[in-house]
């Protein structure tokens, strides 16, 4: 089993960063410097030969290195991140994979009182097959389905003011961009092998590879 951390600090002199001009730093082109104390963990365990493991972790300690009594923290940096994945490879044509992904939720304004939604977990599999003896020894089929578990969680979220029809005034509200539902898609790539004219950089001239691929992708 492989595993290792690290952990570092860095400023910068300024942050970009999403931007309506409603709230104080949004909309300006005012350089306001910042401090990150990111780290992660990262594993990796090959129990067999066909079977592969990996687990990491990341997190980090944002926030505006200025005085401006709205707050040190920065909107949208999330505090943590992991994923989970196991892989079973070479089995015979056969490949396949589980991803488990977690986000953690972040600060939506400077002060840390609105906060993203509850942390989303998501799930990715993914079944590939080769298919050398009908299409040629680089090729393969593959089956992708994001979102497992067709969970609603959003990508994105943002605090801001906006004014729908028929309301008076602005409302200051969260604002997300949902997640996409359960996806399925299906990949085929045709590999194939060609002879370019000789090039003297190269060592053999029929080293050259090319893909052609297309897929189908259904959300349900």
């Amino acid at each position: 089993m492989d595993s290792g951390s690290a952990e570092f600090a860095g400023c910068l002199e300024a942050e970009l960063r999403f931007g309506t001009g409603l709230r104080r730093r949004c909309g300006r082109h005012r350089a306001e410097p910042t401090e990150h104390a990111p780290g992660c963990w990262n594993n990796r365990w090959v129990p067999s030969s066909w079977l592969l493991i990996d687990a990491d972790l990341a997190w980090t300690h944002a926030r505006f290195s200025d005085n401006d009594p709205a707050g040190k923290r920065i909107p949208n940096a999330v505090d943590k991140v992991a994923s989970i994945a196991v892989t079973a490879r070479d089995l015979g044509p056969w490949s396949a994979s589980l991803q488990w992904r977690y986000l953690g939720s972040g600060a939506l304004i400077e002060d840390d009182s609105v906060r993203s939604h509850d942390a989303s977990l998501t799930a990715n599999i993914r079944v590939t097959r080769t298919l050398g003896r009908v299409l040629g020894s680089h090729s393969e089929l593959a089956l992708d389905v994001f979102n497992l578990f067709n969970r609603r969680v959003n990508d994105i979220e943002y605090f801001y003011a906006s004014q729908l029809h028929g309301e008076s005034a602005p409302v200051s509200d969260q604002h997300v961009h949902a997640a996409e539902p359960r996806t399925v898609r299906v990949t085929l790539r045709v590999g194939f092998e060609w002879s370019p004219p000789f090039d003297a950089g190269r060592r053999s001239d029929s080293e050259a590879l090319g893909d052609v691929m297309t897929s189908l992708t259904i959300f349900g």
